[in-house]
């Protein structure tokens, strides 16, 4: 899968790069230690541009915060990332989905958390009709609900929505880059 960017604090404007040294190549969720002494995480995560039959994306609204996201999250032990996508979107927009192609992989160093976060993203179909969601409780309390939008709206949506905080920054530019990959690829 293509790299399509690497994401750090100075990308979103909150900062200098640390001078921590952070090494792709793995694909689960692992620790490290570095020369500080600190631990610094990695994460693994699998995302989608879903297409339903009228050629709306669904994004994620997290309603108490205000912004949007692509619809993913992290890959469980013993996953594969495409059985990870297959949970992840059907945990939080209910729909089960036909994956096209792959859209590319971003990774993002967050300095502030101590986490290097590689995202893998697909393009996909939405297969059925979209059922219930099965958010987990933080994702209840961040009032996450599925809506479905134009493409270039969409991507409007992201760009403005709460890019005050430090992790919806990340998003934000993560996101977009996904999206308008994605309309490069249709």
């Amino acid at each position: 899968m293509e790299l399509l960017a690497e994401i750090s604090d100075k990308d979103v404007g909150v900062g200098k790069d640390s001078k921590v040294k952070y090494k792709v190549g793995w694909h689960k969720r692992t620790t490290r230690k570095i020369d500080s002494g600190i631990t610094s995480y990695y994460r693994a995560a699998a995302r989608a541009v879903i297409f339903n039959s009228r050629k709306e994306i669904v994004l994620q609204h997290a309603k108490r915060y205000g912004y949007y996201k692509l619809p993913g999250g992290g890959i469980e032990s013993g996953e594969t990332v495409l059985e990870a996508l297959h949970r992840e979107v059907m945990e939080e927009a209910g729909c089960k989905i036909t994956v096209k192609k792959p859209i590319g992989l971003i990774i993002e160093h967050k300095n502030r958390f101590r986490v290097t976060q590689i995202s893998y993203c697909y393009l996909a179909k939405l297969k059925g009709k979209q059922g219930k969601t099965h958010l987990e409780e933080d994702e209840k309390q961040e009032g996450f609900e599925p809506e479905w939008w134009d493409i270039r709206k969409a991507v409007n949506l992201i760009k403005t929505g709460s890019n005050n905080v430090y992790q919806t920054r990340f998003i934000a530019k993560r996101d977009t880059i996904f999206i308008k990959t994605a309309i490069e690829l249709l």
